[in-house]
This record gives structure tokens, C-alpha cells and sequence, in this order.
């Protein structure tokens, strides 16, 4: 707890006025010169125990998920998680948190939350009615994610290798080049988070946040917010840094230098693949500690869980979408009619035609379940996300059963029964159309309206099961955290 020095209640900052106010006496103070203050009183009790590296904070644990919240403000009672969406006391204890290097404070309040939340929502035509709800966007909590942000240095000679194509009649001729030069470049603040609790994909659809404006760490800006805990080592994301000020120069170059905009630099020369110094020179410095500000929301419904958040500082919303599937079948009938009736009195399909097309709808929404169960194996192991990777990995090193883990049984991403005879039956009606079109040649129009009506229930079931696994794509497994008190490093 902050305490007014006026007053004695609790000081909250304030993203509008970017001070410290008080709620009681309506005092407010530069947070700055405020810890400064606070620091000199306290220092006489604590001036030999003091470590600077770190600041007294309270723990908040979900009992149900395990995820954990930190906040400066002891007097804070925290009623519902934010990662599983669960309305249960979190349990709390007092802690030492690691003091970060940086922090973007809170520049958008939670009234500019709500309102781009819901410029986002009132365009989803097809949103399920509940995620419009004053309950649910009253749900927000602004939260200081923590990210790693790196210094990227190029310097030196560049040595790159690049190739161009020319076709001569029916031979295409390839020609390879070594290109090189001299590079002095800079990249400051990369940013990528810190926290395997906040998914990359949610961090990347908020970028970019404006590091020209982070300052150095002070607690007073955390107070009336929370805090997520860093657990992923600063290592994880240091050649992604690398690559991506590589890609930038690249760029760069080819747009500057008009001799070598012809040429298409080769993949191999990327320090992501080959690590950093391959390409030009390239020196990640030390990656800074920061916390960054996010307006959090989590949905809850039975045993999946959506998420909305907003960059407390630019107000750029990423919200997991999910759609109302019978308001979804509704319209998607009604259009197909209006289609129908438009394309019955201006056009002229022969049965075949008709069939034709039907088998290829049919095989296209198939193709497209695939995909999507693909996907959603993907973001249920976190096969693209490097932070759960890099947590899951120090996990499985530090366990002393060295036995290869069995495989996560994902049961969102298998067939169904039903989807399997329905996929069993399409592959054996484009068969049948296939051979009634190109073998067969069937004369009468009969058998050929006979397979279109097969084939469109059979799309329209696979429609349902294309809706099903996008729902499931766009919300999440409830969460489940084994903390440890995260990563010294980190």
C-alpha cells in the first residue's frame, strides 16, 4: 500500500493525469518525487536490509489454475482470476518481487478500454450476445505485463549471399552473388514478453507499444493495477531480436541501394536460424527487464475461456472472437437463398455443372477441417509459442525422470465419429461424381440431382463441424500454471 502522505489512505495512479491521486482528500503527487519521499521514510527502519533489486509486493494465487498476480497495494482483495476466469478468493502472501528496469505506465484508463473493446465487438456480427454485456466488459483489469526488451548492434563489413532468376525459353537460369559492404546500425527496445501465462499471439496482435516513452521502474506507477510474474528466460527471444533487426536492414538496403534491390537475399544468412553474428555483425546487448500496461478481460464458459485485451498505452484491441453458430446458420441459409434465387433467374447450370461444383465445396470444407485441427494441436502443446516452450523445456530438465513425456492427448483436435462417416461419405460421393462425370457419362439428369442433394448434406454437416473448430480455436483451454516462484533470470 502507498499511503498519502496528507492523509494516510492509499494512492492510485492515474493514467489520465499520470500522478498519484488520492481518493479521500484529493491530493496527488509526481510519482517520481513521491517514492522519493516515501523511500526517505522508510529507509530509517529498513536502511540495512533494503535490497534495491527487489520491491515488497502481494502475491496472488488462484487455487484453481495456479496463475499468480502481484500487487504493491496489500490491501487489495483479489475476487476472480484473470487467467481461468474462476469468482474464488485468491489466495495471497506478502513477497519480494525483482525489480524490473522499466516501465511503460498506464496511459489509457479503463472508460478507453471499454469504449475500444466495444468499437471491436459491435463490428462481430456474429459474436455470441454475452460478450456485449455490461457484466462482462466491466470485467477489464489493467494488468503490467513483463517483457524482455533487447538492444540490437550492426556493425562492420556485411557479407550476404543473393541470387536472381531469368527464364531463357524453357530453362529458368539462377545466377548467384556474394554482396558486400559496410553496416552501422542500431535497434533499441525490441520487445517480446516475458511471461509464459500471456500467449505471444496476444502479444504480438498488441504491438507495438512506443518504448521512447518507458521510464525507469518506480512501484508508485503499479498502484491500483496488478502485475503478471516473468518466468521465461532472457536467452528465449534473443535471436528472434537478431532476425528480426536483420529482416529491418534488409530492407533497409534493398531500398536505399539501387544495385541491390534486383537481388533476393538468401534465407541462410539470418541470424534466427543460424544464430546472432552470422549477419552483419550482429550484437544483441543485454536484454532490460520491463513491464508494459495491458487492459485484461477474461470469459469464462464451462470448460473453455476466452480472452480481450487492450494496450494500455496505444488502446489496440486483440480479443479471442467466438461466433453464435445457430445466428451463424441463419444467415449464412438466408444468403444462400437470396444467391440461389439470383443466380436461378440470370443463369443456366447444367447438372453436371451443378455437381461439379458441389463435389469441389464439399472437398474444400474438408480440406479446411484439416487445417483447422491442425491449428488448434498447435495452440493447445504451444508449438508456436517460444515462452510456454522454454518453460515447458527448463521443467522437463530440471525433473529428474529423464523418460520422454507421453504425448497431450488432445481430444479438441481429433475426429468425431460423426465427422469420420461424414468424411468417409464425401470421399466416396466426389468418387462416385467423379465417375459418373468423366467415366460413366450418365444421360439423365435424375442421378446427378440425387448426388447434388447428398453432397450439400454433407457440406452442410462439415459446415457445422468448420464452426465448431473455429469457436474452439478462438477460446482456450482453461489454464494450468506449476509455478515455482519463476525464473531467477528472469
Amino acid at each position: 500500500m502507498i499511503v498519502c502522505p496528507s492523509c494516510g489512505a492509499n494512492l492510485k495512479f492515474d493514467p489520465t493525469k499520470q500522478r498519484m491521486l488520492c481518493d479521500f482528500c484529493g491530493s496527488d503527487f509526481d510519482p517520481k518525487e513521491f517514492d522519493v519521499k516515501a523511500d526517505a521514510q522508510e529507509q530509517q527502519v529498513t536502511e540495512q536490509t533494503e535490497d534495491l533489486d527487489t520491491y515488497d509486493v502481494t502475491v496472488f494465487t488462484c487455487p484453481q489454475c495456479g496463475g499468480e498476480l502481484m500487487s504493491v497495494d496489500s490491501n487489495t482483495a483479489a475476487a476472480f482470476c484473470s487467467f481461468c476466469g474462476a469468482s474464488t478468493i485468491l489466495n495471497s502472501r506478502i513477497a519480494k518481487g525483482k525489480r524490473p528496469e522499466f516501465i511503460i505506465p498506464f496511459s489509457k484508463t479503463k472508460e478507453d478500454c471499454k469504449e475500444a473493446y466495444l468499437k471491436i465487438v459491435r463490428r462481430a456480427l456474429f459474436i455470441p450476445r454475452e460478450y456485449k454485456s455490461k457484466e462482462c466488459i466491466d470485467g477489464f483489469r489493467g494488468i503490467y505485463m513483463p517483457y524482455w526488451s533487447y538492444d540490437v548492434k550492426q556493425s562492420g563489413p556485411v557479407k550476404l549471399k543473393g541470387k536472381t532468376e531469368s527464364r531463357s525459353g524453357d530453362y529458368i537460369i539462377t545466377k548467384h552473388y556474394s554482396l558486400s559492404g559496410e553496416i552501422d546500425a542500431s535497434y533499441e527496445g525490441l520487445s517480446y514478453d516475458a511471461s509464459s501465462s500471456f500467449s505471444d499471439s496476444i502479444s504480438e496482435a498488441l504491438a507495438p507499444y512506443d518504448v521512447k516513452q518507458r521510464i525507469p521502474f518506480e512501484p508508485s506507477y503499479m498502484s491500483g493495477f496488478y502485475a503478471d510474474i516473468a518466468d521465461v528466460d532472457k536467452a528465449v527471444y534473443s535471436k528472434e531480436a537478431a532476425g528480426f533487426a536483420y529482416d529491418r536492414s534488409v530492407e533497409r538496403i534493398k531500398s536505399e541501394t539501387p544495385e541491390f534491390r534486383k537481388f533476393t537475399i538468401e534465407d541462410e544468412n539470418r541470424p534466427a536460424d543460424k544464430g546472432p553474428g552470422t549477419a552483419f555483425s550482429s550484437r544483441t546487448m543485454k536484454g532490460h527487464s520491463s513491464m508494459y500496461p495491458v487492459w485484461f478481460m477474461s470469459y469464462r464458459n464451462g470448460d473453455r475461456i476466452t480472452y480481450a485485451t487492450v494496450n494500455g498505452q496505444t488502446g489496440k484491441v486483440a480479443a479471442d472472437l467466438p461466433i453464435d453458430v445457430k445466428k451463424y446458420l441463419l444467415f449464412s441459409g438466408v444468403l444462400a437463398l437470396i444467391i440461389f434465387v439470383i443466380l436461378n433467374t440470370f443463369l443456366v447450370l447444367t447438372p453436371k455443372a451443378v455437381l461439379v461444383t458441389a463435389s469441389i465445396l464439399t472437398i474444400a470444407v474438408f480440406l479446411i477441417n484439416a487445417v483447422q485441427r491442425n491449428t488448434i494441436k498447435k495452440a493447445v502443446t504451444g508449438e508456436d509459442d517460444k515462452g510456454i516452450q522454454s518453460v515447458a523445456a527448463a521443467a522437463k530438465k530440471a525433473m529428474k525422470d529423464k523418460k520422454k513425456a507421453p504425448e497431450p492427448d488432445i481430444p479438441e483436435a481429433k475426429m468425431s465419429p460423426v465427422e469420420k462417416i461424414t468424411l468417409f461419405c464425401g470421399i466416396g460421393s466426389v468418387v462416385i461424381a467423379a465417375l459418373m462425370i468423366f467415366f460413366i457419362h450418365v444421360v439423365h439428369d435424375m442421378p446427378y440431382y440425387v448426388m447434388c442433394i447428398f453432397d450439400a448434406v454433407l457440406f452442410v454437416l462439415s459446415f457445422r463441424f468448420t464452426l465448431k473448430n473455429y469457436n474452439i480455436m478462438a477460446t482456450r483451454r482453461l489454464p494450468q500454471f506449476d509455478r515455482k516462484g519463476g525464473d531467477d533470470r528472469a
